[in-house]
């Protein structure tokens, strides 16, 4: 989400400026800087995700690019578009709702708290939010209609992370950064910790055997993450937290069985449109079914 964090950084800093604050060149260099970032921001974290997977692999033999892989890339595609547009209005949004909420106060004084545990409290808290808001999004129908295209990829692989409905990600991306920017922090500092998580969420969302031993205890692993994607009955309802696994562990949520690498993946509405078996020149009509299902399945309840 590096560019979305760029460009937002780039509006608001053009909020403060007089329209000839900034010459013609000047935005496209920025532009172009924000542009850069995040086409190569994949590349060093999928070299490492594949060797990964290749070293402790989930099952023998298995294959990294898979149908799951390339019609995830789709949705990166997607995702990319998303961070041209309408996220770092959202971002914006949030900024200056803040500002509405705040004025020239704080939440905690300038001084009141080293910056570092300042920092830890935010990013804390965005996580707590996040779990009961992904707790939420399980539990009642109208938000699992959108999460579910998420839960949907029966192969997890590197860009599982970015197959979210708009929908989802922006319910995702408010609960998440409101807390870190109600504690005053700035979207680049916010972007540079957006993009160490995506890194650690892309990684557990890989088909690398990993439980991270005694680290499993404060972090999500590849294989905690993979329980939550589980089809057996057993693995429902469990393993909320994306970075950290604390609220699971707090509130009972967390699966204990820390070696369980489960086969069966994706969800059992079997009218998904899943990709498995689409030929590769009809994965965008596959696409534009998946972003329509939510839809269609909040209609046929109605009917």
């Amino acid at each position: 989400m590096s560019i979305a964090f760029a460009v937002s950084a780039w509006l608001i800093g053009g909020f403060r400026l007089p329209l000839d604050g900034l010459s013609a060149a000047g935005v496209l260099r920025r532009i172009g800087t924000a542009l850069a970032i995040a086409l190569r921001s994949p590349a060093p974290a999928l070299m490492l995700a594949l060797i990964l997977e290749r070293r402790f692999p989930v099952t023998p033999n298995q294959r990294d690019l898979t149908r799951g892989f390339y019609q995830d890339a789709v949705w990166y595609v997607v995702d990319y578009v998303r961070e041209l547009t309408w996220i770092p209005l959202l971002l914006v949004l949030l900024v200056l709702l803040k500002r509405h909420i705040m004025g020239d106060r704080e939440l905690i004084p300038d001084g009141a708290m080293p910056m570092p545990l300042l920092w830890g409290v935010g990013i804390l808290a965005g996580d707590f939010f996040g779990y009961w808001s992904h707790r939420l999004r399980h539990r009642y129908d109208v938000l699992w209609n959108f999460h579910a295209i998420h839960h949907s990829q029966r192969e997890l692989n590197f860009f599982t992370q970015n197959r979210f409905h708009d929908i989802d990600s922006a319910i995702e991306l408010n609960v998440r950064m409101f807390p870190l920017l109600m504690l005053n922090a700035s979207l680049t500092l916010t972007g540079v910790y957006t993009a160490i998580s995506l890194v650690h969420f892309r990684l557990h969302h890989s088909q690398i055997r990993a439980n991270y031993g005694v680290l499993r205890y404060l972090l999500v692993t590849p294989q905690s993450h993979r329980i939550h994607h589980g089809r057996d009955p057993r693995h429902l309802n469990c393993n909320f937290g994306a970075a950290f696994s604390l609220w699971d562990r707090a509130f009972g949520t967390q699966y204990e069985n820390h070696d369980e690498y489960p086969e069966e993946l994706g969800i059992r509405d079997e009218n998904f449109p899943i990709e498995q078996g689409v030929r590769l020149r009809d994965f965008p009509r596959t696409l534009a079914a998946q972003m329509i299902y939510p839809f269609w399945k909040m209609l046929r309840a109605r009917a």
